[in-house]
């Protein structure tokens, strides 16, 4: 891929996704190349309109924080963060139930008071989503 086409592909992506611009724009590339497309020889409509999917994808998933703000994406977050982060996303909502439990320290009988259910389908929502999670992590 030109540079020049690069350059305009992060300018368009910061617009909307600020640091995230530049994975955008790889994830992009990624994509692209997934599909069997020579990136020296694709069209720049093509780069563009599959960033564009791949910016809506990373919004939804942004949207996803009810209550809380979006992971980091500055240039400090490191690609296992992100990646994990991403993994992490896909447990919503258990994983909101596992984080109440894990890092905000609330009993089974608080959270199943929160969220209108019962300690024990609290307990049972908590084992699933470790057990969804401990391949993400090894």
């Amino acid at each position: 891929m030109k540079e020049n086409l690069r350059s305009r592909l992060i300018n368009y992506a910061q617009r909307f996704v600020g640091d995230y611009a530049e994975d955008a724009v790889s994830q992009t590339c990624l994509r692209l190349l997934q599909a069997g497309f020579d990136l020296d020889k694709a069209a720049p409509g093509l780069f563009f309109t599959t960033l564009i999917w791949v910016i809506r994808d990373e919004l939804r998933r942004q949207s996803r924080f009810v209550g809380a703000e979006p992971p980091d994406r500055g240039e400090a977050a490191s690609v296992e963060a992100r990646i994990l982060v991403g993994q992490l996303e896909r447990l919503v909502p258990t994983l909101r139930i596992l984080w109440k439990a894990e890092v905000e320290g609330l009993t089974h009988a608080e959270i199943a008071q929160e969220i209108g259910s019962t300690p024990g389908n609290v307990a049972v929502l908590i084992h699933r989503a470790r057990t969804k999670l401990i391949p993400l992590v090894h």
